[in-house]
C-alpha cells in the first residue's frame, strides 16, 4: 500500500466507490491494494515574515491528519542566518520531530509514521528574535523526497515503453538526486546492466515490483535485503542506454528484474503504468 487518502469533507461514499472500483481494477492485475492508493493532497502553507520571539516556538494550527508513509516537506527561510533554529512537526504522540537549520536555511522532508494529526512547529533557540519565510506541504510516497520533486516526465508509458522517464524542467537539473524506495518490500536484484544502466529490483509488500534505472550510482543494497518508505536507494544518473540524466520508474505485476521475454521479464503483458498507483502526483509532459 502506497497511501491513505487524508479524511477531509467529502461524498463518502463517492470516496468508497471509486476505492472499490480501483482495487478491482488492479486485481484483475494480480496486485494486492489498500486505500493507500488514493490520495487527496497535496497541502501547501505559506508563512510569510513570521516573527518568533526569542527562546520560543510557534506551532501552527494546520491540521494536517497524516497516515504513515505520507510525506511533510518543509522549505523555510530565515534571519539572522546564526540563528539556532529547529523545524518540524508536532505528532499525535506529543512528540517533536525536528532538524536544525543550518546557515538561515532548512529544507527537510519527514516521512510520516504515526496516523493522526500532526502539525508543524519551529522552535527559536536563540537570545533574540527570528523572521521565518517559506512553506510546507504534504505530498505522497514517490521515488523522491525533498522540497522540489521533478513532475516532468522525458517519456511516459506506452505500448513500446513500459515505465516512466522522470525529469524536472530543467532535465539537468535531476541528475544527483537520491531516489527512495516507494514502499515496504525485499530487493530482487542490483547490479549493473548495458541497457539499464545502474539499477535495482524490489519486490514490495502489496505483490508487485518496481525497477529503478539508469542510476548514478546505487546504495549498499544487496539481494534479500528489506527495505522500507525510508531507505535510500541510489542516485539519478545517465548511465546504460540513456540519452540525460533521469529515472526510469516502471512497475511489474511478476518479480521481474530484467527486460527482455520470458518468465519474470518486464514486457507488456507484466507491466502496469505506474501513473495508475500515483494518480496524486499529476506528471506533466
Amino acid at each position: 500500500g502506497i497511501y491513505k487518502m487524508s479524511i477531509l469533507n467529502v461524498n463518502v461514499k463517492k470516496v468508497v466507490s471509486i476505492i472499490l472500483a480501483l482495487i478491482l481494477v488492479l486485481s484483475n492485475f494480480g496486485i494486492i491494494v489498500n486505500a493507500q492508493v488514493s490520495c487527496t493532497i497535496p497541502y501547501v502553507a505559506a508563512v510569510n515574515n513570521k516573527q518568533i520571539s526569542a527562546n520560543t516556538y510557534v506551532r501552527y494550527s494546520n491540521e494536517l491528519y497524516l497516515y504513515p508513509g505520507d510525506i511533510v516537506y518543509l522549505n523555510f527561510t530565515y534571519t539572522p542566518s546564526n540563528a539556532s533554529v529547529w523545524f518540524g512537526l508536532s505528532t499525535p504522540s506529543n512528540q517533536f520531530r525536528y532538524a536544525s537549520g543550518v546557515s538561515g536555511k532548512l529544507q527537510r522532508s519527514f516521512i510520516i509514521k504515526e496516523e493522526g494529526i500532526h502539525k508543524v512547529k519551529i522552535q527559536n533557540n536563540s537570545s533574540a528574535s527570528i523572521i521565518i519565510n517559506g512553506k510546507f506541504s504534504t505530498g505522497c510516497s514517490y521515488p523522491f523526497r525533498g522540497t522540489n520533486v521533478p513532475t516532468a516526465l522525458s517519456r511516459g508509458y506506452s505500448a513500446s515503453h513500459y515505465g516512466l522517464d522522470i525529469i524536472d524542467t530543467y532535465p539537468n537539473s535531476i541528475n544527483g538526486r537520491e531516489i527512495y524506495s516507494i514502499g515496504s518490500g525485499t530487493v530482487l536484484f542490483e547490479g549493473p546492466s548495458q541497457s539499464a544502466g545502474n539499477y535495482i529490483a524490489i519486490l514490495y509488500d502489496g505483490g508487485y515490483t518496481a525497477r529503478y534505472l539508469h542510476m548514478q550510482s546505487r546504495s549498499t543494497l544487496k539481494k534479500d535485503d528489506v527495505v522500507t518508505y525510508e531507505t535510500f536507494i541510489g542516485y539519478v544518473g545517465n548511465t546504460g542506454e540513456s540519452s540525460g540524466p533521469h529515472l526510469h520508474l516502471d512497475v511489474n505485476t511478476v518479480n521481474a528484474t530484467s527486460g527482455g521475454s520470458g518468465n519474470n521479464a518486464v514486457n507488456s503483458s507484466t507491466t502496469i503504468d505506474p501513473k495508475k498507483l500515483f494518480p496524486q502526483i499529476g506528471f506533466s509532459q
